[in-house]
């Protein structure tokens, strides 16, 4: 009986473990694909600034203007769950991606207008670097927390204030995972 109740578990932690790579892999896999695209929207409609709250007021454009062309997705045909409308599920996406941006320019310009000495430091040594940071399941869904930069190094190097968990990451995405493998969930 023990043996078979240790054969269950140690496959269920195997199968999580293969989810949970699976869930780290696409997650950098989708942070990596629409990347570019949003930077060329913070070139096109915000001058090539950070959309914090100051930036998307002053935009220029939006990010879902007409004709936007969503042929990034296209690398990663078969790893999205769409729904009904995919046009609607891929802004969902690029939403996703748009509202962890935001949160991390809003943490910097918080910071700097915090510590106006070390802005200097933080312009300087802020990098766009995707990661991930956790992952949770939660409600049936597999939860990636994710970061886009190394803001949370520089707040410790720099003594920039209170280093706290909801620093640690800058967006969730939602993903349905089994038997090792996983789908991006379009939901904000």
């Amino acid at each position: 009986m023990k043996k078979i109740v240790y054969a269950v578990l140690a496959s269920a932690v195997l199968a999580f473990g293969a989810s949970e790579d699976s869930a780290k892999s696409l997650t950098m896999e989708f942070l990596k694909a629409v990347q570019k695209p949003y930077k060329e929207f913070m070139d096109k409609c915000l001058g090539g600034k950070m959309p914090d709250m100051q930036a998307m007021r002053d935009a220029k454009c939006g990010l879902f203007d007409d004709g936007r062309d969503y042929s990034y997705y296209k690398k990663l045909s078969g790893k999205i769950k769409f729904g009904d409308n995919k046009i609607e599920d891929m802004q969902e996406l690029d939403t996703n991606y748009n509202e962890a941006m935001s949160t991390l320019a809003d943490r910097v310009a918080n910071l700097k207008a915090a510590n106006p000495t070390k802005a200097q430091n933080i312009d300087a040594n802020l990098k766009f670097v995707n990661k991930v940071v956790d992952i949770k399941e939660e409600d049936g869904e597999t939860k990636v927390y994710y970061s886009l930069s190394n803001l949370q190094e520089l707040i410790k190097m720099y003594n920039l204030g209170i280093y706290t968990e909801e620093i640690l990451y800058d967006g969730i995405l939602s993903l349905e995972c089994g038997d090792g493998k996983c789908k991006i969930l379009p939901q904000n």
